[in-house]
């Protein structure tokens, strides 16, 4: 739609919404046409009336300032004016208003004439302390209004009056370049006598006063200026505050470089920008400062990769203003990347059998375990190491020289002294052995011209029908997402098979591992090591020789960013790279601090000081940063930001760990820490552990559900530790149970199930009986071994609880151990199944084909830990040691029958899964998610999120036991608040399990 607008006074618009002042008096006929997008049409007319200004009034009688006496009448009148009305037709309002100290009382006296005669309290307080303000509003017959105040105070007992003292507040800086905006506030002034002041602000630079609190201000013009600040009270008393201003000439924004710089390869092209409108850039190629004689930027220009570094500076000129600060950018040609570089050997010295690793990471190399260390020889650049088949080096260790996310380079110059030979030739590997399923291997064949990168076995990639003779050649070998290699710069892979693998753990070996395989036969020189895939220009570079890291910046290694705790004394020992060769002079070193409460760096000048020591006494963020410098290059540098935090005394630690225990057993709970000296306070009701708890002063033993909740102390400059939380829980008979199994009577291959049920298991496979939580367990090592308990325990519908005691022997397996099994077969659309997975550190509750429940937990192995599993409808549950573990609670409902089995320590369906390979101990399945707690004698109610709905919690006639039958008291899709349920049905404790 269209809008056109006649507001009668000969101005239109077609806006929607308009705006417009009528500059006369009058009466005008404004309207309104709207056109659609089918040129229909709608007209509103509107008859606006412009009333012109307001009324202008002064009171005359009394004066301002005028002192009053006790019961004084005092006679007003003002003068008074419209542009439209008479006088008579105006309206009057008169308002006196009492102040006294710092508040005042409205509405003390009322007039609505033009002359009003108003009468001063008698009983008013005659002190300096009182006054009244006066004022007179004027309306006229349009409604427009105007008003004035005056303000009079008693007259006959003079107190002392303290002049204000006024404070000027600034938010930001005081001096800059102009233009410059000032942020100013009054609120920190105050009266000695607590009277109102009004505040007045003087700019100093002729510019109009202010009268607000808090106000802003430009100054235009560069300068020194003092801003005034005057507060006036009731009685006139002033005061005054000043803040000085300097105002600079403007400067011209600095150029912007792009690119920044940077290390580069190949020609770069750059452009320049300023943000002053009438600026010049004037830039050097040199690293020497520009003035106006230097070379005027007028668009794009190239640098050229001449194999060393071009450093261009910058600066901004102007008419009238100053010139602009310096900019640099730096751009390194010639080099290669430290990032990511895992390890350098240059083999240009061998002294003493070791080959320094000069990446800054320390993985030197010594003689392969089995081998010798090769010989030093003439190389491609510097020296070499000449080795003659069973000769090897080795560098790093298990977890150095690794891949990034399965990316690898490896660089190096070789040449073979036997072209004859007909075997695969070992140049570099990383492999834990031959034929481990994770590594990898690259070796040469001279006699059928062949290079090959393998991976526990398939090759990743080759390159066949090479031309290879005796002299110096440049490999490289990249992997990525492809293998790919390179022999003097040129792509010759022929094969690309298969993808890239894990580096593995083990070391890295040059030339013979000293495992009986064939190493290298010939020099090799300049070994590189990536965990990264380079680009071609790189590995171009690389096998120029013209990239190596002598004379470059040294590389500076302070770690990863890392928390520690506020009073810990701080080591910082930097990896510092070795020069290649060794030329250089000695090394200096600089720190710098910054962060935390230190609002300014702390700066130590070069010295021969590379080991940094601090205590940071604060918690916040640290950064550390080491320029290392050896006298010929640019100073490398490192940065490493430390979180300080507060110390907290460890959580106590509760043995044996909370779970589940058979009903009339004695638990008898400890607690420790591994802080010397710690005493712990606790609570066994369900409150909060605090500083008045009971202390704890030995074992406590305990027979019934029982929630501990703990804290530490460890002594001064110690926080209080994080509580432990955790609930001892007793089983007995009850509705619900499906079965119970101690492990202790096992006779005649079976296991008894106490629950009464006669849910006895069978056992298969031949398990072993070990010492359990209490008295035996079943171990349960091998993927034929398990317990069959049949298919009644299986009838569950909607809702299941598991719980257990389990001690894994495995922590590296990526494969799930089945700890309960209710289904046919694996992947049965129905019924359930609880998993662990030592590999991925996983505990999983598997319900249908493939949904699941899920907790990341990483079990420590050989040790016993309590796992109860919790389902109901389609949420899961899972508490690992008394304390909910769950990640994803999400799971399929269980639907289970009697027809399926329910095998405890595997799911006897496959031989592609495991059993539990470990123990199993004290194991119970129930139909629902019961809740076993304590006892109430009156169920009280608990709300649902979102709806009205209750629960009840009902008492069973077995002591001990509270239970909730969940599908009768509550619909599927609304959440129980659990712990709200346990609070309401226990005595006291408030279970994890609720």
């Amino acid at each position: 739609m269209t809008f056109k607008w006649d507001f009668g006074d000969g101005s239109t618009s077609t806006d929607p919404n308009p705006t417009h002042t009528y500059n006369t008096a009058g009466t005008f006929q404004a309207s309104m046409v709207v056109l659609d997008e089918w040129f229909l049409q709608a007209t509103q007319p509107v008859t606006v009336m412009a009333i012109g200004n307001p009324p202008r009034v002064k009171i005359t009688q009394p004066v301002d300032n005028y002192r009053f006496g006790n019961g004084e009448v005092v006679a007003t009148s003002a003068q008074v004016s419209d542009d439209v009305d008479p006088a008579n037709k105006l309206t009057y309002a008169w308002e006196a208003r009492l102040v006294h100290n710092n508040h005042f009382h409205p509405d003390t006296g009322m007039g609505a004439t033009p002359l009003w005669a108003f009468q001063f309290s008698s009983f008013t307080p005659l002190d300096d302390r009182t006054s009244y303000e006066l004022y007179l509003t004027v309306t006229n017959t349009h409604g427009l209004s105007a008003t004035d105040m005056i303000r009079v105070r008693a007259g006959y007992i003079d107190f002392p009056n303290g002049p204000p003292q006024p404070k000027i507040t600034v938010n930001g800086p005081l001096t800059g370049s102009a233009p410059l905006t000032i942020e100013v506030s009054g609120k920190d002034t105050y009266d000695p006598d607590t009277d109102f002041c009004h505040l007045l602000w003087d700019w100093g630079d002729g510019s109009p006063t202010n009268t607000d609190l808090t106000t802003r201000h430009t100054f235009g013009a560069p300068g020194s200026y003092t801003i005034t600040l005057t507060a006036t009270d009731a009685f006139a008393a002033k005061g005054t505050a000043t803040a000085n201003v300097v105002v600079t000439a403007p400067t011209a924004s600095v150029p912007y470089i792009t690119p920044a710089g940077g290390l580069k390869y190949g020609d770069v092209q750059c452009t320049m920008a300023t943000l002053t409108a009438t600026g010049q850039i004037r830039y050097t190629l040199d690293g020497s400062t520009p003035n106006q004689q230097s070379i005027l930027y007028s668009g794009p220009f190239t640098i050229k990769d001449q194999g060393q570094a071009t450093v261009i500076k910058a600066i901004t000129f102007a008419p009238d203003i100053a010139n602009s600060a310096v900019s640099t950018a730096t751009f390194r040609f010639g080099e290669l990347p430290v990032d990511n570089l895992q390890g350098y050997w240059s083999l240009d010295s061998l002294a003493g059998g070791v080959a320094t690793d000069c990446s800054g990471f320390g993985n030197d190399a010594v003689a392969s375990a089995g081998a010798t260390s090769p010989r030093p020889t003439t190389g491609r650049v510097g020296g070499a190491a000449m080795f003659d088949g069973q000769m090897g080096l080795q560098a790093g260790n298990d977890s150095s020289l690794g891949c990034d996310g399965g990316q690898l380079t490896i660089g190096l110059f070789f040449q073979l002294s036997d072209l004859g030979v007909k075997t695969d030739m070992r140049m570099v590997s990383k492999k834990a052995y031959p034929g481990s399923p994770v590594g990898y291997e690259l070796y040469i064949n001279p006699s059928v011209n062949t290079i090959t990168l393998a991976s526990a076995g398939p090759v990743l990639c080759s390159a066949q029908k090479l031309k290879l003779d005796k002299n110096w050649h440049h490999l490289a070998v990249k992997v990525s997402s492809e293998c790919v290699i390179y022999l003097d710069g040129v792509d010759v892979t022929t094969s690309k098979p298969v993808s890239p693998s894990q580096c593995g753990f083990a070391s890295l070996v040059i030339g013979s591992a000293g495992d009986g395989s064939l190493g290298f036969q010939g020099a090799l020189d300049e070994v590189y090591v990536y965990s990264v895939a380079l680009a071609l220009p790189q590995i171009q570079l690389m096998s120029k020789g013209t990239g190596r890291r002598a004379n470059r910046p040294p590389i500076v290694r302070l770690g990863l960013a890392r928390t520690v705790q506020v009073g810990d004394f701080i080591r910082l020992v930097p990896r510092v790279s070795a020069d290649c060769p060794s030329t250089s002079p000695k090394y200096s070193y600089k720190w710098t601090q910054s962060g935390g409460p230190v609002a300014v760096p702390v700066i130590t000048p070069y010295n021969q000081s590379l080991t940094r020591y601090t205590v940071l006494s604060h918690p916040g963020d640290y950064e550390f940063t080491l320029a290392v410098s050896n006298g010929v290059t640019d100073p490398g540098t490192d940065t490493i930001t430390l979180t300080a935090v507060r110390r907290f005394a460890a959580s106590p630690v509760l043995s044996p760990p909370a779970g589940f225990f058979p009903a009339g057993q004695a638990v008898v709970v400890s607690m420790s820490s591994p802080d010397p000296g710690a005493v712990f306070k606790y609570t066994m009701d369900g409150s909060s552990a605090a500083n008045a708890s009971a202390i704890y002063r030995g074992p406590i033993r305990i027979t019934s559900n029982t929630r501990f909740r703990a804290i530490a102390n460890a002594g001064p400059g110690i926080d209080e530790s994080p509580e432990t939380d955790v609930t001892y829980l007793f089983a007995d008979t009850q509705d619900g149970l499906l079965l119970y199994y101690t492990f202790d009577q096992m006779a005649g291959g079976k296991v008894s199930d106490a629950s009464k049920l006669n849910n006895d298991g069978v056992v298969v496979g031949s398990p072993t009986i070990k010492p359990g939580v209490f008295g035996n367990a079943i171990s349960l090592e091998k993927i034929d071994q398990w317990v069959d308990a049949g298919t009644k325990p299986s009838a569950v519908s909607g809702s299941v609880s598991i719980l257990l005691w389990f001690k894994t022997s495995d922590t590296t397996t990526d494969n799930p151990a089945k700890l309960v099994s209710v289904k046919n077969k694996w992947n049965d659309a129905n019924g359930y199944q609880i998993e662990y997975n030592a590999g991925q550190k996983r505990l999983t509750a598997v319900a249908g084909a493939d949904s699941m429940g899920l907790a990341l937990v990483d079990l420590a192995a050989n040790q016993w830990h309590h796992v109860a599993v919790i389902i109901h409808g389609t949420d899961c549950q899972i508490i690992i040691d008394g304390i909910d573990a769950t990640t994803n609670k999400f799971i399929k409902q269980v639907n289970a029958n009697a027809g399926q089995t329910t095998l405890i320590g595997s799911n006897g369906h496959t031989t592609a899964d495991t059993g539990d390979s470990g123990a199993l101990d004290i194991l119970a399945l129930t139909n629902g998610s019961h809740i076993q707690v304590g006892v109430r004698s009156h169920p009280q109610p608990c709300r649902t999120h979102g709806n009205s709905q209750t629960v009840t919690a009902h008492t069973r006639t077995q002591p001990g036991f509270v239970w909730f039958d969940s599908t009768s008291q509550i619909s599927s899709s609304s959440t129980l608040d659990r712990k709200c349920f346990a609070r309401r049905v226990s005595e006291g404790p408030d279970s994890l399990l609720a």
